[in-house]
Parts: C-alpha cells; sequence; structure tokens
C-alpha cells in the first residue's frame, strides 16, 4: 500500500474542500483519529507513515520548501507533546460539546480543527523539520505512542 503514499495530500485536500459544502462530511475525520490510535496497538505508528494523508503533504510537499532546521529540544519533550495533547482535545471537546445534536455543526468542527492544525503543521514544517508537527504536536501521534507503549 505505501506505493499509494504520495497521493495521500490529495484525500486532505479534497475532504477540506468537500468539507466547505457538506459541513457533517467532517465526521469521517474519526477515522484519521482513531486509526492511528488503533494500529498502534499492533505496528507502532505505522499508520504515521504510511497512511496519514497530512504526513503525506509534509513529506510530499512541505519538504520541498523547508528549511529542515532541527526541531528545538523544547518541542520533543513528553511534557510539550502532552500539553499540546490536553490543549487540543480540551479546546475540540469544547467545540463539539458546544455544536452537539447538529451534524452538521459537529462535521465543521473537525473540518476547523483538521485546517487550522494543518495550517499550524506547514508553518511548522516550513520554519523546522517538514515533519514537526508529527514529531512535537499531533495529538494522534501522541496517543499512538503511548498505545504503542502501552502493548509492551
Amino acid at each position: 500500500m505505501k506505493r499509494f503514499r504520495p497521493f495521500l495530500y490529495w484525500v486532505l485536500a479534497i475532504f477540506l474542500l468537500i468539507g466547505l459544502f457538506y459541513p457533517w462530511v467532517g465526521l469521517a475525520a474519526l477515522l484519521c483519529m482513531t486509526a492511528p490510535v488503533a494500529v498502534a496497538f499492533y505496528r507502532g505508528r505505522y499508520w504515521c507513515g504510511n497512511f496519514c494523508p497530512r504526513g503525506s503533504l509534509f513529506d510530499q510537499v512541505i519538504s520541498k520548501v523547508s528549511l529542515k532546521r532541527p526541531i528545538p529540544g523544547w518541542m520533543r519533550t513528553n511534557a510539550f507533546r502532552y500539553f499540546a495533547l490536553a490543549l487540543i482535545m480540551t479546546l475540540f471537546s469544547i467545540q463539539v460539546f458546544l455544536a452537539w445534536g447538529d451534524w452538521a455543526a459537529v462535521g465543521g468542527v473537525f473540518l476547523r480543527v483538521i485546517f487550522l492544525t494543518t495550517i499550524v503543521g506547514v508553518l511548522l514544517g516550513i520554519t523546522f523539520n517538514q515533519r514537526t508537527w508529527c514529531a512535537s504536536v499531533c495529538p494522534m501521534g501522541t496517543l499512538a505512542n503511548l498505545a504503542a507503549k502501552s502493548k509492551r
């Protein structure tokens, strides 16, 4: 399946574009939120390197414009990763709670979070290494790490 990986960033672009017109499509993001964690119990962060559309964007597009500077040490600490996880999930949960009952609004929450975090990931990827988001901020990557460690 790895041979299709270079094209996965189109899934992200199409998802966001369709979501502009049909916000309930944002609920499909649950796949990219649960799959990395589920796969991690069996294969570690295999999802991140082989199926993640955002990772594909970073590797195939952002790597061409990245300054390729080292990720700051403080961004690679578990404390920072857990802080980013808590912050992102708290803000996300509040928005879902406020939108609950309207599936289009809930889907819109998913779309906004994916759009905004992709923008942050692109900026980090250009400023530092293309996979800075993945290595230091991604909440699903953090949860996948925890899941992989729990199976040992």
